[in-house]
């Protein structure tokens, strides 16, 4: 029977079925398909052998689905994209995986899993079919995986999985576009790589991942088209590759949408699936999962924390936008009026623009004259970032807060990418990319690695929309509802004047993720920014301050939020992002490149001062307890109107 338990509500279940040349082996596949699938679909690679007349004549309720271009992956995504079930299973046409154990990977979606990985070595599981030469390839390549990324895959080239359809883009499939002339027809991931991609992945988006034990059965018929010693080298590309791409590192991401450093949340489940205990559907929609590792499974199983999963995702419209810019000095005014001229100039418009005069009459004057279309107002609160960033959240009336440095210029559709992050309602908040304007270019020796000291996106950080702990504070938005149950950012934290603190964005993301352990903060490149750096920021000196800043801001977080939260992705990136850059330095310094040991001597002495900062904050650990958390009463929001 498909649902162990009848009382349980099931999902529709959409089962994609690759072909090319498969006829002999459909009935043996479509008999072990549970009763109740919502949906049956065959991607075809254009087979010769009457593989479609088959499954028509097997299911008359079949759905066939043509392949747009060559290979595996390719059929995968146009399987996927048809799909119209709450959750897709991948099972092979060849016979080796048993549709007969579906409803065991269902079962561990409807207990907490976004991801129900198939794997054939743990207990319970096993192959009738892999060779001692693939097996230890797989091995091998599990390993770089689990190095690179932080992972517990124990079986990485295994296809057979079932996940919620929701997660699709994750993926980060191609279904539509036509067939390059190069590499033989096939784009990058069209192959047998794509197991390997999808289950990098969704590792790195912070999917939590149930590996649920299965047995390989041999192919029945025909002779299979995997090549150990090809196919592999494309795994093994694809792990380098994807590596590369998403500035992947190992502990990237913890699943449950925070930096894994935390903890690796993923669940080997021996039979029955007992590593997921208690489940119970309150009102509000979400399944809160009790989760203990099964005393039958084996050492190396984790125990899961608990965690909130979502029922159901449904797409929300286009959230209101306000837009909140925070001033300090009249020494840049050019770079204010250059921020709200580029607000101005949105494909898509704010519901209003905010600009927060910090503690100086003559720019508040100044902005009250000659700013045209905004709402101009003083910081209410004490001087400080974090204080004019209070000061206009509570004067906006949108669903959305975003912030925008007022030394950065927004992309003209940087308002319409940060709305359409909201339309899942998982989303607590959404920041983009910072891109560097360098006055004067970038210096030689300044390595892009360290372009967080100038308060832009460095190289490291994750190219494509996925889930963060935090945002870069220059480019930032918030739902307006998260903001109130916060209660703001910290009063003590952010940059006062031309004191390069900061971390006030950290803090504050931390807290959301700790109140909402469901939701997401998601980073969209999309929504992107041009961030000025002057020309005394391009300097050593500037770099040792803002680097000992950082530590002390650091320091601060640790003490607020504990220390492995608060510098999780820091570890991250101390592990991978500057041993990486340091190499590159000292070969481009070998080989004649002037700039490179500069470049060098500047990576490690900003981790030399940042953590020096950390070290002398922690010290003075009893100063900061003055740091409250969650400042500003947001009983009392007030009617704004745009000023004169």
């Amino acid at each position: 029977m498909f649902r162990p338990d009848r009382s349980t509500a099931w999902p529709r279940v959409s089962v994609v079925v690759p072909t090319l040349n498969e006829a002999r082996n459909l009935p043996h596949v479509f008999a072990r398909l549970p009763a109740d699938v919502y949906e049956v679909i065959v991607v075809d690679g254009h087979s010769v052998d009457g593989t479609l007349e088959v499954a028509r004549q097997l299911r008359p309720d079949v759905r066939v689905v043509m392949q747009t271009r060559k290979g595996k992956g390719n059929a995968l995504a146009c399987g996927f994209e048809a799909a119209t079930g709450d959750v897709i299973a991948m099972v092979d046409a060849d016979g080796s995986a048993d549709p007969g154990e579906i409803p065991r990977f269902v079962k561990a979606l409807t207990e907490g899993a976004d991801f129900a990985k198939g794997t054939r070595f743990t207990d319970g599981a096993g192959s009738g079919d892999i060779t001692w030469l693939r097996r230890m390839g797989n091995r091998v390549l599990s390993g770089l995986v689990n190095f690179f990324y932080g992972t517990r895959y124990s079986d990485l080239c295994y296809g057979f999985n079932v996940f919620w359809r929701r997660h699709v883009p994750v993926f980060g499939l191609d279904a539509t576009s036509p067939p390059p002339a190069e590499r033989d027809g096939r784009l990058w991931g069209d192959g047998f790589e794509v197991e390997t991609l999808i289950n990098i992945r969704v590792a790195v988006a912070g999917l939590t991942i149930a590996e649920v034990p299965s047995f390989e059965h041999p192919r029945i018929f025909g002779v299979s088209n995997l090549n150990a010693f090809s196919d592999g080298l494309r795994v093994l590309r694809t792990i380098l590759a994807e590596r590369r791409q998403a500035g992947a590192r190992r502990g990237l991401w913890r699943i449950g949408r925070q930096p894994k450093p935390q903890g690796w949340n993923m669940a080997r489940l021996s039979p029955p699936v007992g590593g997921l205990l208690a489940v119970a559907t309150p009102a509000d929609g979400h399944i809160d999962v009790a989760t203990l590792a099964s005393g039958e499974n084996r050492g190396d199983a984790l125990t899961l924390r608990q965690i909130s999963v979502p029922v159901a995702t449904s797409r929300a419209a286009r959230p209101a936008v306000s837009v909140i810019v925070c001033a300090f000095t009249e020494d840049r005014w050019e770079d204010l009026s250059r921020a709200v001229d580029s607000l101005h100039q949105q494909t898509e418009q704010a519901r209003e623009i905010i600009v927060v005069i910090d503690h100086c009459p003559g720019l508040l004057h100044c902005a009250r004259r000659d700013l045209m279309g905004v709402t101009v107002v003083p910081n209410s609160f004490g001087k400080g970032l974090s204080g004019g960033r209070n000061t206009g959240a509570l004067a906006a009336s949108g669903d959305v807060i975003a912030f925008l440095d007022d030394d950065a210029a927004a992309d003209p559709g940087w308002i319409a990418a940060i709305s359409d992050c909201y339309r899942d309602p998982r989303v607590l908040g959404a920041g983009g990319l910072v891109k560097p304007a360098w006055d004067n270019g970038r210096p030689s020796w300044f390595p892009p690695e360290l372009d967080w000291v100038v308060g832009c996106s460095y190289r490291g950080l994750t190219e494509v929309s996925a889930p963060v702990r935090n945002f870069i504070g220059a480019n930032m938005s918030f739902r307006r509802e998260v903001l109130d149950r916060l209660g703001g950012f910290s009063a003590g934290l952010g940059r006062v004047g031309a004191l390069p603190l900061g971390c006030e964005e950290t803090e504050l993301c931390l807290r959301a993720s700790q109140l909402h352990p469901e939701g997401v903060l998601l980073y969209e490149p999309a929504a992107s920014v041009s961030h000025r750096v002057r020309a005394k920021r391009a300097s050593w000196a500037y770099l040792r301050s803002r680097c000992y800043a950082e530590g002390l801001s650091k320091a601060t977080v640790a003490k607020l939020a504990g220390s492995r939260r608060a510098l999780a992705s820091e570890r991250a990136y101390m592990r991978s992002v500057i041993p990486r850059a340091l190499v590159m330095a000292l070969t481009g310094a070998a080989r004649g490149r002037r700039a490179g040991l500069a470049t060098a001597l500047a990576l490690i002495g900003a981790v030399v001062i940042t953590g020096t900062g950390y070290t002398v904050g922690r010290l003075a650990a009893s100063a900061t307890a003055r740091y409250a958390v969650g400042t500003v009463r947001w009983q009392t929001r007030p009617r704004t109107g745009s000023t004169p």
